[in-house]
């Protein structure tokens, strides 16, 4: 699923996106303490900034629920489908 990623506050560099921009030291230092993000884009190819983002206070609880999204797509009748329709036409 290219179209979800996990990130973090620093290496999308919005540390110093928001300083620069003059937030408060508790937006820039670490996103009011929550530093893990996943984001879902919407239309990656042609629009990077179409995208949704969530925000986790931990690694875990942002992979926890990471991999919940990866599972419910995966797990998904439409994707079951599409899956059995790809092994019957080989």
């Amino acid at each position: 699923m290219d179209n979800v990623a996990k990130v973090d506050w620093w290496s999308e560099e919005l540390d110093i996106y928001y300083r620069k921009n003059g937030y408060p030291k508790s937006v820039w230092k670490d996103n009011e303490g929550m530093p893990y993000g996943i984001y879902y884009y919407f239309d990656k190819e042609n629009d990077l900034f179409d995208v949704e983002c969530f925000w986790f206070k931990t690694i875990e609880e942002r992979d926890k629920a990471f991999d919940e999204e990866i599972k419910e797509v995966v797990d998904s009748p439409d994707l079951k489908e599409k899956n059995k329709d790809d092994n019957t036409n080989t």
